[in-house]
């Protein structure tokens, strides 16, 4: 499993398309055709349950030339049956080499290539990501604490045109697992922090002390 050279005869799509692709044996192969994310999970699975030291080999199995082979099988199941599945009897004594063979695992490695799932919709990124960042902004929740009680803007004058940050809001991102004291909640957010105390003289660490004295060596040799 570890050495996807060991198999020179048996005819593996998925091998001959990284070979004719000019990449290692040992890359990843993105291609699932239209198979579902519970297809190739139950693939995996049964590679890890049934595939004998599976476990220690995962990083050749997983996205790798083992798993492609795999779903290369299913997805010609899925066209046509196993050659010789009907009449055992009749295949030849080596039917992973016969031609039958090669042209049923070829019906699946062509559609592995080509189909698309319909799982896998378009996402705009950057779209998910800014309402992520939003959400973080504006939710009403614990981890917001006090930031979540319609803070924005409390420590100036309203905004422009009366705009209201916190309108049309979705209902998700309140979490209902705060409780806002507005008698306090309010006065932070109006009340600016005083200054408080001055802050005492740092006494300077012992590898600053020795900069300082580095310094005064050397203005006293230029003087000198």
């Amino acid at each position: 499993m570890s050495d996807p050279t060991s198999l020179p005869g048996m005819h593996i799509p998925a091998r001959t398309f990284l070979q004719t692709s000019r990449k290692g044996l040992d890359s990843v192969i993105e291609h699932c055709g239209d198979l579902s994310v519970v297809d190739c999970a139950q693939i995996l699975n049964w590679i890890e349950t049934k595939v004998p030291n599976t476990i220690q080999h995962r990083r050749h199995v997983y996205g790798g030339l083992v798993q492609a082979h795999a779903c290369t099988i299913v997805l010609a199941s899925r066209i046509s049956p196993f050659p010789g599945h009907e009449n055992p009897a009749a295949s030849h004594t080596d039917p992973l080499n016969d031609e039958p063979m090669r042209q049923w695992l070829e019906l699946g490695w062509k559609r592995q290539l080509d189909a698309k799932s319909q799982e896998w919709p378009p996402v705009d990124v950057d779209r998910e990501c800014l309402h992520i960042f939003e959400e973080r902004l504006f939710e009403r929740s614990a981890r917001a604490g006090v930031a979540g009680h319609h803070q924005w803007g409390c420590d100036t004058e309203g905004h422009q045109n009366g705009w209201n940050p916190y309108e049309g809001l979705p209902e998700e991102w309140d979490h209902e697992d705060y409780t806002y004291d507005e008698s306090k909640d309010s006065r932070v957010a109006t009340t600016q922090p005083d200054d408080g105390p001055p802050a005492k003289k740092r006494k300077p660490v012992e590898s600053e002390k020795m900069v300082l004295r580095s310094r005064k060596k050397d203005s006293a040799r230029k003087k000198t």
